[in-house]
């Protein structure tokens, strides 16, 4: 067991190691030493933030720290910091974006110790090279879009991968230049259009703007193996409108009368019939492509009646293209409207009888019959549905070349759905019987309305082959 002193010394020790290790301000510590403190490992870029600390070491050898990075109690009022090419709050310097330099200068002054100083220059990372990759898997086919990654590697020996966006692009400042497409939007876009793409080559080239060694440039071969899918629809057509609701019947007055019978619903309005699928005129024609090594199939596609006409280069190793036209939908029926309500009996007439007996006349008062309540009025039919368009007709004229390869045309011609009947009317209900003696009884409900027919299908349109000449 330690001595009673020597516990004395220990608690006074702890409790002094408390008080500094605690202290929130430098005004009555000696100072020996300071010293600047930041991580080395994350990146040194323009536009990025750097968490520092300060390390302060006493005359009696104890060590201080700033809080946040470094992990201790001092507070950042006990200095002054300033930054060339950044600026500093809170135990963070934010590097300038625009900073023309490739250094910062950090110059960090003791408030209540002005002659003790920190004069620091730290220096960016620089990038030594880029290399992008798209992001797998990748139809190589026009009108196809992908997103890529970027490697950045730098001096710190760190590699980084991101994916390639313009705001990383604009971070960066590297310059874009892109061929057989566009970037846009984090993704890269293959044009539509095969006659865009020179050499069937779409390619992506990025330059450090700060440093023009830096450099990638991407590039790939199409190959044309995808479903292409063309389509086109007639415009549907349109819905009837639903039938007026009818009016409730009157009620019957104060003799007794019987309430007004419940108007009728209107029948809802048909539906139109849906338009004609469009007609297409298809060329097909093959060739031996020298750069690919491959035989393609040139499919143009044009939509009669309209200017609108598409092209296509397809490997039959692989490719194939639906082609469909379709007729448009019948409108729907439109409900039918509701019945009115009958209206209600009247209250029977009051009459006064006269009576008399030994004890003199009396006079007695009674209801006859209630009037009968009115019949509620009939639900309107639904509306018929509208038949749909017929299909397109498809006429495919192709070359002798280009016969092997009709398999991967697939054609289809559609009628378009009829439209559904409409719903029909409900029934009025009848009216209340009017108050009597007796009371009158009540009307009878109408009649619901009938469903609308639904339309026919509009039938298919024709396929037509048509061998003719290179």
């Amino acid at each position: 067991m330690l001595p009673i002193k020597n516990n004395i010394f220990i608690v006074i020790a702890l409790a002094m190691a408390l008080m500094i290790g605690s202290c929130m301000s430098l005004e009555k510590v000696s100072i020996a030493n300071l010293r600047l403190e930041y991580d080395k490992k994350p990146l040194r870029l323009r536009g990025t933030s750097l968490p520092i600390g300060v390390s302060v070491i006493t005359t009696d050898q104890k060590r201080l720290r700033t809080r946040g990075f470094s992990g201790g109690n001092l507070k950042w009022s006990n200095f002054r910091v300033s930054v060339e090419g950044g600026n500093f709050s809170n135990g963070k310097i934010a590097i300038s974006g625009d900073n023309p330099s490739d250094t910062i200068s950090v110059r960090i002054t003791s408030v209540h110790h002005p002659e003790w100083e920190i004069r620091e220059v730290i220096g960016l990372n620089h990038l030594l090279s880029i290399r992008t990759n798209p992001v797998e898997p990748v139809v190589w086919a026009p009108d196809e879009s992908f997103k890529m990654t970027l490697d950045s590697y730098y001096d710190n020996g760190q590699a980084y991968t991101s994916r390639l966006s313009n705001k990383l692009i604009k971070q960066m400042n590297l310059s874009m230049k892109a061929e057989g497409g566009v970037f846009s939007g984090g993704r890269f876009h293959i044009f539509e259009d095969f006659e865009n793409i020179p050499q069937h080559i779409v390619s992506l080239n990025l330059e450090s703007q700060d440093n023009p060694e830096v450099s990638d440039f991407f590039w790939a071969r199409l190959t044309y193996i995808k479903n292409y899918m063309f389509s086109t629809s007639a415009s549907d057509a349109w819905s009837g409108s639903a039938g007026r609701s009818g009016f409730s019947g009157s009620d019957g007055n104060s003799d007794g009368r019987c309430g007004g019978r419940g108007e009728d619903g209107e029948d809802g309005r048909h539906g139109e019939d849906g338009k004609n699928g469009y007609d297409l005129d298809i060329f097909v024609d093959a060739y031996s492509d020298t750069i690919l090594h491959t035989d393609l199939v040139y499919v143009e596609v044009a939509t009669l009646g309209s200017s609108a006409t598409k092209h296509y280069l397809i490997n039959p190793s692989g490719g194939n293209i639906s082609i469909q036209t379709r007729g448009g939908d019948g409108g729907n029926g439109g409900t039918g409207g509701n019945g009115g309500s009958g209206g209600n009996g009247g209250r029977g007439k009051e009459i006064t009888i006269e009576h008399k007996d030994s004890t003199g006349v009396h006079y007695i008062t009674k209801l006859e019959h209630g009037g009968r309540g009115g019949r509620g009025g009939n639900g309107g039919y639904g509306g018929n549905g509208g038949n749909g368009g017929r299909g397109g007709d498809i006429f495919i004229h192709y070359t002798p070349v280009a016969k092997p390869y009709l398999h991967i045309i697939i054609p289809e011609s559609i009628g378009g759905d009829g439209g559904s009947g409409g719903s029909p009317g409900l029934a009025g209900s009848g009216g209340t019987g009017g108050t009597g003696n007796p009371s009158g009884s009540s009307g009878n409900s109408g009649n619901c309305g009938r469903r609308g027919i639904d339309g026919y299908r509009g039938p298919d349109g024709q396929i037509i082959y048509t061998l003719v000449d290179n």
